[in-house]
């Protein structure tokens, strides 16, 4: 349900679960990873939303400015400081508040995980983006519009259906290498003597 942007339907379904796992009482250390789970949902669901000041408050108000919890949340947070500081009508200031902030969660989080590539790669775009911001480029608060729709947007619009939503995922390298079917056109023609 959340990927196909339903987010009050998985709001609910995710208060079935905490209900659920609340009355479990004796159980609650076999239900910790649902419980961190159900978090980093619910925070999803809440940046999905555009609240985006509600999940920097939270993040504020635990130890260190980092949101407790598994990188899922921390990602989440951090992304969120990205999003605020690109809302309509910021300032370059508010702008570049929302990328440093973002860059620390970042860094914190490559601190602690060296190892993922999508943190490393939005930590890296980040800090471009926040030097060509402060070297005069304009911060871009509006967000860019593309086929896909506008960059962080829900993608469920007052004119979308549910069927006509399409998620590609990429394949890996080992994937790729056990098909054996070549795709239509990826080989040059053949070329019949005679």
């Amino acid at each position: 349900v959340l990927a196909a942007g339903d987010l009050t339907a998985a709001d609910r379904g995710y208060d079935a679960v905490q209900e659920i796992a609340r009355r479990a009482g004796g159980a609650a250390r076999l239900l910790s990873g649902v419980r961190a789970e159900v978090a980093e949902r619910r925070a999803a669901i809440r940046y999905w939303r555009g609240d985006y000041a509600s999940l920097l408050a939270d993040a504020a108000a635990a130890d260190g400015g980092a949101p407790p919890g598994g990188a899922a949340l921390r990602i989440v947070a951090a992304n969120a400081a990205y999003r605020a500081g690109q809302r309509p009508g910021a300032s370059s200031r508010e702008a570049l508040d929302g990328l440093d902030r973002a860059i620390a969660l970042y860094a914190e989080l490559l601190r602690s995980d060296a190892g993922r590539g999508d943190v490393a790669f939005n930590y890296e775009f980040l800090v471009r983006r926040r030097a060509a911001i402060a070297g005069g480029a304009d911060p871009d608060p509006a967000g860019s519009e593309s086929p896909l729709g506008r960059e962080g947007g829900s993608p469920l619009g007052e004119e979308t259906a549910l069927d006509d939503i399409r998620i590609y995922v990429p394949m890996h390298q080992e994937e790729r290498d056990r098909i054996d079917d070549p795709t239509m056109g990826g080989d040059p023609p053949i070329r019949r003597r005679g």
